[in-house]
């Protein structure tokens, strides 16, 4: 019996922790987040992990772009290069944002973000800082606000 209870108990372990960094969308009440300002909290984002030469600069707008600076027109006024049926950022809608479905390296949609050049080859690699992610999401459920 102790012996079933154990390998249950690791099985269980072992079930759960492949799934932790998955977490439904539906599970996430972004009202209980606090306000996301684009300028202050998500820009600062931007330049440093995608804004960068190479990537998503001036001067190399993967994707046609622009992540320097102020990107918030870039993001919200303008549908994907690679998906022209979608928009970057469709306020209050995760699913139908092709910035989500890259950061959240959705096959799908390509190369997830950020990306690097390894040899020969991009590859997806991870957005830097656990909250991150959450902070773009939350401020694209508040309304993709420009603030």
């Amino acid at each position: 019996m102790i012996k079933k209870f154990i390998i249950l108990f690791f099985l269980g372990t072992i079930l759960l922790s492949c799934e932790k960094d998955k977490i439904p969308v539906e599970l996430v009440d972004y009202s209980l987040i606090r306000d996301i300002s684009f300028q202050n909290d998500l820009q600062p984002i931007f330049d440093k992990q995608c804004g960068t030469q190479g990537c998503h600069s001036y001067f190399e707008a993967a994707g046609k772009l622009d992540l320097q600076k102020y990107a918030y027109l870039d993001l919200t006024q303008e549908k994907s290069h690679e998906f022209p049926n979608m928009y970057r950022v469709k306020p209050n809608n995760l699913d139908s944002s092709v910035l989500i479905q890259k950061l959240n390296k959705n096959s799908a949609f390509g190369v997830g973000m950020p990306a690097s050049l390894v040899g020969a080859n991009i590859v997806s690699i991870p957005l830097t800082g656990d909250s991150s992610l959450m902070m773009i999401k939350a401020w694209i459920m508040q309304g993709a606000k420009e603030n």
